[in-house]
């Protein structure tokens, strides 16, 4: 894994080889695909001891391969993302225990996901299948928090990662393709609701997620100068392709939620670097939007503005009463959500019982949450109300961290708020959702303890004062701040921000 990411051309023939698979589409072999990429993930992490994070690479990489998977309608799990968090996620606590600290608040934060369990109607049609789905995104987010907490990232392992995220995008870019209405036939689209059959016939929330992050994850990259793609060119057409497709799916939450997510990042980047490099900078934020401006228009076209209309909040009855539905009636679920917790206080109703609730309580339909927090508070009741609170509690610890390697904590932050707006009109459908809202506790350190190949080549003279500092100390032994290599590396200035 970590030769494909540290070389451009290998990248680049990886990344095309991910769109061909993509014009398979055939269950059987997509499936098969999505159990050789858990294996052989497995095998690379024992293989490597997960020395180069291979287990947190892997779980990013079936995250978003696993929107490809359903799209083909694979025979690999339909949770296979989520399983593969939890898998790796223990092989790299066992693997990698020198590389962080331990944290018990993350098993508790698990453990008081399951007495809800007990709450769970298990005479309901499907049962199994909706609890699991239900419940393995909190305790899949307990163990990254795991996993994650004081994990020790650094530059060259920020770029690895944003180039595993973006090689499956390339699979659903061309799968959506290949399986929608051609454009000459977009003129005839009024609907003003989400299009399925403008996303590859499959969710079209979904897809505009993984478009969306695609399309966030390019945006970043090119403002804070982290190289995915030798040539820029192919950042910026991918980068296109992206805001193009994720538009014509329909659905805004997943396509407008990086881009909320750059600009708190960018005014973030602009109170606390404060310094003319950063300010020069701000002209790929202006060539960001203009191309969102630029891509937008010519998609608006092709529907026959119909996508404007959408943006609008309009719906088929608008012409008619003159309302707008803004928030696709999640408000509404909201606040049911609130008054099932309400009515089941202490363990709530149980892991996805409150789907045919919500129909009793109001809404029009027996609908699926939306919303994560609220349904936290509505199936896991004051439990899940702590576990919350255990969540903020670990991140909030980190707060003083984040003023060191400003860049590389901007993007854990940048993939935070991705995870945290996503949940909120998405809730945890997608495994990706919840490794990035895992990644948060991670720990910036350019300790070349824990360079690749790769970074001892980019830091080769800090590489070469570890090992001197290290020879040193077997022939000396100094006083204890003095002989800790990673406190005295960690406030080093010489380290590239």
């Amino acid at each position: 894994m970590i030769k494909i990411l540290e070389k451009d051309h290998l990248f680049l023939i990886f990344f095309l080889l991910f769109g061909a698979i993509g014009l398979v589409g055939n269950p059987i072999f997509t499936g098969v695909m999505g159990y050789l990429i858990l294996i052989i993930g497995m095998i690379d992490v024992f293989r490597n001891n997960n020395k180069n994070g291979e287990a947190h690479l892997y779980m990013a990489l079936i995250g978003i391969f696993e929107l490809y998977l359903r799209m083909s309608k694979s025979v690999a799990p339909h949770e296979i993302s989520k399983y593969s968090i939890i898998i790796f996620s223990t092989f790299g606590l066992f693997f990698s225990r020198k590389r962080r600290l331990p944290n018990a608040l993350s098993f508790l934060f698990i453990l008081l996901f399951l007495p809800s369990l007990v709450s769970v109607d298990t005479t309901a049609d499907f049962w199994f299948e909706t609890v699991m789905t239900t419940v393995l995104g909190p305790i899949g987010l307990g163990v990254l928090l795991a996993y994650f907490y004081q994990y020790q990232l650094n530059s060259i392992d920020i770029q690895n990662l944003c180039r595993v995220l973006i090689l499956p995008i390339s699979s659903i870019l061309v799968y959506i393709q290949t399986n929608t209405i051609s454009f000459d036939e977009l003129a005839e689209v009024n609907f003003t609701a989400s299009n399925s059959s403008l996303s590859g016939n499959f969710g079209p929330n979904q897809v505009s997620i993984m478009m969306g992050i695609g399309s966030g994850i390019l945006l970043y990259s090119i403002f804070f100068g982290i190289k995915i793609f030798k040539y820029r060119i192919l950042d910026y057409t991918v980068l296109g392709l992206c805001i193009f497709r994720g538009l014509l799916t329909f659905s805004r939450g997943g396509v407008t939620v990086p881009f909320i997510a750059f600009a708190l990042i960018i005014l973030l980047s602009f109170i606390r670097v404060r310094n003319l490099q950063s300010f020069k900078k701000g002209i790929y934020l202006v060539f960001g939007a203009v191309l969102f401006y630029l891509v937008f228009l010519l998609a608006n076209s092709l529907t026959g503005s119909a996508l404007e209309k959408r943006y609008s909040g309009e719906t088929g009855l608008t012409e008619k009463t003159g309302e707008r539905d803004v928030l696709s009636g999640r408000d509404q679920i909201l606040f049911i959500d609130l008054q099932i917790f309400a009515d089941n206080f202490l363990i709530g109703v149980g892991p996805g019982m409150a789907k045919p609730l919500r129909y009793y309580y109001g809404f029009s339909n027996s609908v699926s949450a939306h919303i994560e927090l609220s349904r936290i508070f509505a199936e896991h009741g004051l439990l899940g109300v702590f576990a919350i609170i255990i969540y903020i509690v670990i991140i909030y610890s980190k707060r003083k961290r984040w003023r060191t390697y400003p860049n590389e904590t901007f993007f854990l932050l940048f993939l935070w708020w991705i995870g945290f707006l996503n949940s909120n009109h998405n809730s945890f459908r997608l495994g990706i959702t919840v490794f990035f809202l895992g990644i948060i506790v991670a720990r910036i350190n350019q300790n070349p303890k824990y360079f690749t190949t790769l970074s001892k080549k980019y830091f080769q003279k800090d590489w070469e004062e570890w090992m001197n500092l290290n020879q040193n100390t077997k022939d000396a032994a100094p006083n204890k701040a003095e002989s800790d290599p990673s406190k005295r590396l960690e406030t080093s200035s010489t380290f590239p921000r």
